[in-house]
């Protein structure tokens, strides 16, 4: 996990801390982050690439 985080960029990790440590939903999220719901799902995308990468 301290790989993938390494590889994120500081918007992707405050969505990965988010997500794994409460059960709040996307748009929950993104209302938190200031971004659409769009933008949340272009980070998780963008993280889950930089997972299979390692």
């Amino acid at each position: 996990m301290a790989r993938l985080w390494e590889k994120c960029t500081l918007n992707e990790q405050n969505f990965l801390a988010l997500r794994l440590n409460s059960d709040i939903s996307v748009a929950e999220i993104a209302k938190l982050l200031a971004v659409s719901r769009k933008t949340v799902y272009k980070y998780k995308g963008s993280i889950l690439k930089k997972y299979k990468a390692l």
